[in-house]
């Protein structure tokens, strides 16, 4: 399946949140998975050191991202000035209108570098469309489903979403639902916690 809206470009800068590339890992592809993206994948200081918190209790991912730093397929970039007020914006205030540090630091240097942000949150993605109209917005499953990875995962393209789907509970947003259950079949989607289940009608 090709998604057209996906940066194609290697001048493309994509800032990764911390649950995409908890995701990410989840599938057991992680470097095949950015290295057929094409595009110059970045992580906040803030975002990795969100991850480095959950290796206290036992999680492998800061350990998988450094790894990728070191071959430079990924790259832990500092929040640069221009990124301050926007960062300062959405940390500060009601809880509503708010989002935990590396949510915020990921938008906002997405938004000062004029790159993409690609975040899985429900609340962040609301957050955005309503007060950064022109940030470019993708999801982990929107990179999952771009004919790229497609190509280079072959036949265990769709083990990697399952994988996703239960290792990480990765979130899916309502427009890409249904491909990504045509992709797992239906008998893995009715199984995936992460998903909404149909709802099967009476006879």
């Amino acid at each position: 399946m090709t998604l057209s809206r996906f940066p194609t470009s290697p001048a493309d800068i994509i800032v990764a949140d911390a649950s995409v590339l908890i995701n990410l890992n989840a599938t057991g592809h992680f470097e095949a998975i950015v290295r057929a993206s094409v595009c110059t994948f970045q992580v906040t200081q803030n975002a990795f050191d969100e991850l480095k918190r959950g290796s206290r209790n036992g999680h492998a991912d800061a350990s998988a991202v450094e790894a990728l730093t070191q071959i430079g397929l990924i790259t832990v970039v500092a929040l640069i000035n221009t990124a301050e007020p926007v960062y300062r914006s959405l940390i500060e205030g009601p809880a509503s209108e708010t989002l935990d540090d590396g949510e915020a630091a990921t938008i906002a240097q997405a938004h000062a570098i004029s790159g993409v942000a690609l975040i899985d949150e429900k609340k962040a993605s609301r957050l955005c469309v309503g007060r950064f109209p022109d940030l470019t917005l993708r999801s982990t499953a929107e990179l999952l489903l771009d004919n790229r990875i497609s190509a280079a995962l072959g036949a265990l393209h769709a083990d990697a979403v399952l994988m996703a789907l239960t290792g990480a509970r990765m979130n899916v947003h309502p427009e890409h639902l249904d491909a990504i259950r045509r992709l797992i079949g239906e008998e893995n989607a009715s199984r995936c916690r992460s998903l909404p289940q149909r709802q099967i009608r009476p006879q």
